[in-house]
């Protein structure tokens, strides 16, 4: 089955350095949903609430202070 893609989405995320807010990405037009299907497909990684990262990104060095 091939996997989904989400270029516009992630682009977006590309231009914010790889990680949004929630309300954020919101505001910039991903809807929450598909945030969330981002994150099941394993496109993105839910740092902490409401953090959201592409998951070709690097991981954060201190999430602590997120």
């Amino acid at each position: 089955m091939p996997q989904k893609t989400y270029p516009n989405y992630k682009y977006i995320f590309q231009t914010h350095n790889g990680i949004l807010r929630a309300s954020t990405a919101i505001d910039l037009g991903i809807p929450k949903h598909i945030l969330y299907k981002m994150t099941e497909d394993g496109e993105l990684i839910r740092e902490a609430r409401g953090i959201y990262r592409l998951s070709e990104t690097e991981p954060l060095g201190n999430p602590d202070l997120v």
